[in-house]
């Protein structure tokens, strides 16, 4: 628990639980995910592990992949896959980090970035529960029409993830792009997250203590202990295997991995976010 500890978010904040619930059917699931806060679901996760695990098997040996260690990734190495493989499954990996030129012996895991298609191609047949071809990223009939008369599909990014993690590793706090729903399959293994309202964005980005490149404040830093957070709300959980969390769009999410593990993301899109989506790809395909 000492390695948790250092890792966990330092603020002195209102908690609330994500609820975990057992979804009966797909009116059970819309009820939930209509009320635009987070959730977790009990699901059978099995065949997903199965077919990512398959997929381990026809990787080339000789495949690099880029590792980082955490937002703000101040380490980034390419290496094997299988040599990484290897790696998540150790104990001894530790680097040593400056801090006011003193060095400090940390436990900054590195985790597989987006590791998608091409390397797992089972995961482009994934698709969530209950939602299924609803997500308009999963479809490309609504690329050059005459809703996103200007966009076409090799504009949009894949809604595919898969991550690899080791024990401790970080994903310090960010939202996902282009205002996204985020879900996380946790196959493989437990994750704690801790979440932040839209509503609450300020008080995670004061300038006066230390922050992040992307301007939300370092959650592992310990001098967020003294941060005003009387009116911060945090909602936090553990993801176990076999569970998948729902994320809303900007919705900033800060994750650890408590013990080694597999996880599948797909970014979602439906109609309650598809304007805001489809106006921050129009900026982005514009501004190229």
């Amino acid at each position: 628990m000492k390695y948790y500890n250092s890792y966990l978010p330092k603020f002195n904040s209102v908690k609330r639980k994500i609820p975990v619930y057992d979804v009966k059917n797909k009116m059970d699931f819309h009820g939930f995910f209509q009320k635009e806060t987070p959730f977790i679901i009990n699901y059978n996760l099995s065949n997903h592990l199965k077919s990512v695990l398959i997929d381990i098997e026809l990787i080339e040996k000789k495949t690099k992949i880029i590792t980082l260690d955490s937002i703000p990734h101040k380490e980034i190495r390419e290496g094997l896959f299988f040599d990484y493989l290897n790696y998540v499954n150790s104990e001894n990996f530790k680097i040593i980090e400056k801090v006011k030129d003193t060095e400090i012996n940390k436990v900054f895991r590195h985790y597989a970035l987006s590791l998608n298609e091409s390397l797992f191609p089972s995961i482009a047949n994934f698709k969530i529960p209950y939602i299924e071809n609803g997500n308009y990223l999963l479809q490309t009939k609504f690329t050059n029409s005459e809703w996103l008369p200007h966009i076409t599909a090799e504009d949009i990014s894949s809604p595919h993830w898969l991550f690899i993690h080791p024990q401790f590793s970080v994903s310090n706090a960010h939202y996902d792009h282009d205002n996204v729903h985020a879900s996380i399959f946790q196959l493989k293994g437990s994750k704690y997250v801790c979440l932040v309202s839209p509503k609450h964005h300020e008080l995670i980005r004061n300038k006066e203590f230390p922050l992040l490149p992307n301007g939300f404040n370092d959650f592992t830093n310990s001098d967020l202990a003294h941060l005003p957070s009387s009116d911060l709300e945090t909602w936090e959980g553990v993801i176990e295997e076999n569970q998948i969390i729902f994320i809303p769009k900007r919705w900033v999410h800060f994750v650890l991995g408590l013990t080694n593990g597999i996880s599948y993301a797909q970014d979602i899109v439906l109609e309650n976010n598809f304007n805001e989506w489809s106006a921050s790809i129009k900026n982005i395909t514009n501004d190229t």
